[in-house]
């Protein structure tokens, strides 16, 4: 493993790689050997799988036996025979409702020696007590295992829509390394994925592969080792719900990603996208992305421009690269969907021979931005740029028609959900346009000066001079304040119902939705359509 000479190491690295192809070599076989005596013999409808044959190699029975609990998810145990030692080796791995070193102290009078743990164990056993040992061991599983124990178990981390794969998310997953035991990779799951270029790949032809799609993304080649049993289970499905590992490689000085299949199963109806709006409305920013260019652009500002079906990353209007198509598709739909402008930051820069890999943070733009003069407009601008296309609610237009129209100080009692962030935000967009500041105080905090307007939120004040506006859920009135109490009524053909409910009903109402489908909800509702909403729907009347 160590030595001075490039000759030596060099003799070592082939003697070893050649090692390992004959190990391979020998392990498939033993494994395709013994896939046809459980085959052939049905030992898959038994409860624990035990194949014994002669020239079973004994470096790589313990493989073997793992890959044929992953096929069958049972109690598997492979043995070697030794005719001329007149005992057998075996290796034994298990499924996690059975211990099979429990089983094995149930009947060690049977073994010449055994050892091992709850998943794992190993034993040499006379030839004449193989028959006893199977029936036995089978019997003891038989009594100790239901039929949910051999459902394989599928232990997903969280679901993930496609356009979050990208390297802002295998980013944040190095954060969690190494992995090993106690701290598995994570595994994700895609549901109602189409495929496409599905074929069985190898020697032996016992792997899957297959180009994943969804929500606009393709991710080819996506593998699924030792699985060639599940080849007509996906054939006779157009969708299907996939769960994979993640890994990220590259090649030629470009980041890829990769999908290792872990297990697949038929897709159920999908009755509406919320799931994907979720996705989008949750996602935290910066988002980390990489571009790669040919141009040094060492101390250059950097923007994102919107052309056709791209997505460039600009110096002013000439184009010197363009985002993977996960990190475009997502800037896309959160354009489409909320309007969402982006700025972008260059985190590093990292020169490679076949170009510069340019690492960047994109932010949700926020700033208002007006060119009005005259109030009318500036009010049109802040509306547009809070809510879009929708409307202020009651209570909002009431307090600010008295704020502003009428000049006055105000008090308002109201619950939560009620849109008071979006008040307070108009007039703190109002004044910053013309040129002064809003001080807004919660409960608990102390009130600051400099301020030209000031704004309380919380429990009831003894005294309300110093403020211009008072929000909170008391009904108390104070001299010289208009006092709006606020009063609304939900339509009785909206349902309102738990987050976790509107993936099942087909006309639903969140701020999760995309602006139009909320503005379509909104005009459906008054309309007297049925509609299932979350409390968010309290904002719009």
């Amino acid at each position: 493993f160590v030595s001075d000479s490039h000759i030596v190491c060099d003799n070592l690295i082939y003697d070893l790689i050649n090692k390992n192809s004959e190990r391979k070599e020998i392990q498939e076989d033993i494994l395709k050997k013994a896939i046809e005596k459980i085959e052939e013999k049905r030992l898959d409808e038994k409860s624990v799988i035990v194949v014994a044959e002669e020239k079973f190699h004994h470096g790589v029975i313990g493989i073997v036996a793992s890959k044929i609990l992953d096929r069958y998810y049972k109690p598997s145990i492979i043995m070697e025979i030794k005719p001329e030692e007149g005992i057998a080796t075996a290796s034994c791995r298990s499924i996690e409702a059975f211990n099979m070193i429990e089983a094995l102290n149930s009947m060690r009078e049977l073994f010449v020696k055994y050892g091992g743990h709850a998943g794992a164990a190993g034993f040499s056993i006379p030839i004449e007590n193989i028959e006893e040992f199977s029936e036995r061991i089978d019997r003891y599983a038989f009594e100790s295992l239901s039929s949910e124990d051999t459902k394989k178990p599928i232990k997903i981390d969280c679901e993930l829509s496609m356009i979050k794969i990208s390297f802002d998310l295998m980013d944040k997953l190095s954060l969690l390394e190494p992995y090993g035991f106690g701290n598995s990779s994570p595994l994700f799951s895609i549901k109602n994925c189409k495929y496409a270029n599905f074929r069985a790949i190898g020697k032996e032809k016992n792997h899957l592969m297959m180009d994943l799609i969804k929500d606009g993304v393709e991710i080819k080649n996506c593998v699924w080792f030792n699985s060639e049993d599940m080849l007509e289970t996906i054939l006779n499905n157009p969708e299907i719900d996939v769960a994979f590992k993640l890994k990220m490689e590259t090649y030629k000085d470009k980041y890829q990603y990769k999908i290792f299949i872990e297990d697949v199963k038929p897709s159920a109806n999908v009755i509406n996208n919320y799931s994907e709006y979720e996705a989008l409305y949750n996602l935290t920013f910066p988002i980390k992305s990489i571009f790669y260019t040919r141009r040094d652009i060492e101390n250059e500002k950097l923007n994102i421009s919107f052309v056709a079906d791209d997505v460039s990353i600009n110096v002013g209007r000439n184009s010197i690269g363009f985002l993977d198509n996960q990190t475009k598709i997502l800037l896309k739909k959160l354009k489409e969907y909320y309007d969402y402008d982006f700025k972008v930051e260059v985190e590093k820069i990292v020169k490679k021979e076949e170009n510069y890999n340019v690492h960047i943070k994109i932010e949700k733009e926020k700033e208002f931005k007006s060119l009005a003069i005259e109030a009318g407009q500036i009010f049109k601008d802040i509306k547009m740029f809070l809510i879009g296309d929708f409307e202020y609610n009651s209570l909002q237009k009431k307090v600010l028609r008295t704020i502003f129209k009428e000049r006055k100080n105000v008090v308002v009692s109201c619950g939560d959900k009620r849109g008071v962030d979006t008040i307070i935000k108009t007039i703190e967009l109002y004044y910053k346009a013309i040129g002064k500041k809003v001080c807004v105080v919660r409960d608990g905090e102390y009130k600051k000066e400099g301020f030209e307007y000031y704004i309380y939120i919380g429990e009831a004040l003894k005294n309300s001079e110093e403020y211009n506006l008072v929000v909170g859920k008391n009904k108390v009135k104070y001299e010289g304040y208009e006092y709006i109490e606020d009063s609304y009524d939900i339509p009785n053909n909206v349902k309102i119902v738990d987050e976790s409910e509107l993936k099942s009903n087909e006309k639903i109402f969140s701020f999760k939705l995309p602006l139009k489908e909320r503005a379509l909800a909104v005009k459906e509702i008054k309309a007297g359509v049925k509609y299932f909403a979350t409390e968010d729907i309290n904002v719009v009347f």
